[in-house]
C-alpha cells in the first residue's frame, strides 16, 4: 500500500471489553467485524497535498483529471497541472491476527488458535505447560511457561502493533513521505512498483543476459574461503602466534642437539686423529663429574677409570672422601677412613670423638696416600678398618656395662 505525506488518526477498536475504556468507543459494522482479529481503522489527511501524477490507491483517492494551479509571484505568473485528493480523510482497515506455536511438540497440535492477540495469548499456556492465570502473573513454573511469559511480555511492554507504529511515527511512516518535496508528491505509483520490482531483482537477478558478466558469484571456493575466515572479537577465546611458541621449540632443540653432538664429534676427532688433544682433555676434564673425581683422587680415595668420558667410576665397594667442617668457613675434603680410625684410636668414651676429631682432622695428611701403588692403598684400607671395628666393639660393650 502506497503512501503519502499526511497525518493517519488511528482508531484502534478492541472486541475486549477490558480495552474499550483504553481506546476508542468505535464498534465497527458487521462487514468489518471479526471475532478472530483485532480490527482498527486509520484515517489519511490530504493536508493540502499536490499529486504529479494520478494513482488508483484507493487509500488516497487522488482525482482522475488535473487541476489548474496558478503560482503567482513578484514579476510572474505560473500554471501547474496536479491533481487532488477527493476525500478529506479516507480510512482504511486493517485486522491483526496473532499465533503461537511450541516447537518442542511434534505434530499438528502445536500451535495454539489464529486469532486476536488477547485470544491467542489465552489459548497459549496450554502448550507451555503453564496456565494463563500463572502466565498473566509472571509465576509460571515450568521452563516452557517461562520462554512463553518472556516472549508474550514483549506485546504488552512495547507498542508493535501497525496501530501503534502509525500513532507513534504520523506521517513519516509512509513511504510516499521520502519522496515528497514542498507540496509536490511524486508518482506513488512508479516508487511502489520499483521498489517491489528491487526486491525481485535481487532474488531472481536481472533479465538481460549480458550482465551476467558484471554478476559476483558468492558461491565460488575462493568466496567460501573468504567466508569461513571470518574472525570474530570474543572475550571467551586468547588469539596469539604459533610462530614464537614454534621458534623457541625448535631454536632450544637445535642448541640442545648441538651441544650434546659437539663433544661426542670433539672426542671422534680426538681419539681418531689427534685433533686439538689437549682442548678436548680440557673440556672433559672440567666437566662437574670430572673435577669431582680430581677432588677424591687428590686426597688418595678410590681407584678410578672412564676419567676421559663424561661419567667416571671408581671399583666396586671403595669408599669416598667426606666433607670436613671444622673451619666452617673453609670446608675441605678429609680421606673418610684414616680420620676415624686416628679419632677412634684416642677416644675412650663416644663423648670424647667430637674433641678428638677436631684434633685430628688438623693433623692427618693424604698427600702420602697418593704415592702408594693401587694394591697397596687396599690393603692399608683394609688394616685401617680393623681397629675401628674393635674399637667401636669395645666401645659398645663398655656402655653396656655402664
Amino acid at each position: 500500500m502506497a503512501g503519502v505525506n499526511s497525518i493517519p488518526i488511528s482508531f484502534p477498536a478492541f472486541l475486549s471489553q477490558i480495552f474499550l475504556k483504553s481506546g476508542s468507543d468505535f464498534i465497527p459494522i458487521d462487514a468489518l467485524f471479526r471475532q478472530d482479529a483485532d480490527t482498527h481503522l486509520s484515517f489519511l489527511s490530504g493536508n493540502d497535498v499536490l499529486y504529479l501524477e494520478t494513482s488508483t490507491d484507493d487509500w488516497y483517492r487522488i482525482a482522475k483529471e488535473p487541476t489548474n494551479v496558478t503560482w503567482v509571484g513578484a514579476n510572474e505568473e505560473m500554471n501547474t497541472q496536479v491533481y487532488l485528493p477527493t476525500e478529506p480523510a479516507s480510512p482504511v482497515g486493517c485486522a491483526d491476527q496473532y499465533q503461537f506455536c511450541n516447537t518442542g511438540i511434534k505434530g499438528n497440535g502445536r500451535c495454539g488458535p489464529l486469532s486476536s492477540l488477547r485470544d491467542a495469548l489465552a489459548g497459549a499456556p496450554l502448550l507451555f505447560n503453564t496456565s494463563y492465570a500463572e502466565f498473566s502473573t509472571y509465576e509460571a513454573e515450568s521452563e516452557p511457561g517461562l520462554l512463553l511469559a518472556y516472549f508474550g511480555n514483549v506485546f504488552f511492554s512495547f507498542d508493535i502493533t501497525v496501530e501503534s507504529i502509525l500513532g507513534q511515527l504520523g506521517g513519516h511512516g509512509l513511504l510516499s513521505h521520502r519522496t515528497l518535496s514542498a507540496a509536490y508528491q511524486e508518482s506513488m505509483a512508479a516508487r511502489f512498483h520499483a521498489n517491489i520490482m528491487a526486491f525481485i531483482g535481487t532474488a531472481v537477478g536481472p533479465t538481460d543476459d549480458s550482465l551476467f558478466s558484471l554478476r559476483t558469484d558468492y558461491a565460488t571456493p575462493k568466496s567460501n574461503k573468504l567466508c569461513n575466515s571470518r574472525k570474530i572479537r570474543s572475550t571467551a577465546y586468547g588469539s596469539f602466534s604459533l610462530f614464537g611458541l614454534f621458534f623457541i621449540l625448535i631454536f632450544g632443540m637445535v642448541l640442545a642437539l648441538i651441544s650434546y653432538l659437539l663433544q661426542l664429534v670433539s672426542e671422534f676427532l680426538c681419539k681418531r686423529k689427534g685433533y686439538k688433544a689437549f682442548a678436548h682433555l680440557e673440556w672433559t676434564t672440567n666437566g662437574a663429574l670430572q673435577l669431582q673425581r680430581l677432588a677424591h683422587e687428590e686426597i688418595g680415595m678410590g681407584t678410578w677409570k672412564k676419567c676421559l668420558d663424561t661419567i667416571p667410576a671408581t671399583r666396586k665397594g671403595e669408599l669416598l672422601g667426606s666433607l670436613d667442617t671444622t673451619d666452617l668457613e673453609h670446608p675441605v675434603h678429609r680421606p673418610c677412613i684414616q680420620k676415624v680410625a686416628a679419632t677412634l684410636d684416642k677416644a675412650q668414651s663416644f663423648g670424647e670423638t667430637d674433641t678428638l676429631n677436631t684434633q685430628a682432622s688438623g693433623t692427618v695428611s693424604p698427600s702420602a696416600a697418593n704415592q702408594l701403588p693401587p694394591e697397596e692403598r687396599t690393603s692399608r684400607e683394609e688394616q685401617a678398618l680393623k681397629p675401628i671395628l674393635r674399637k667401636e666393639k669395645s666401645l659398645s660393650s663398655n656402655s653396656h656395662k655402664t
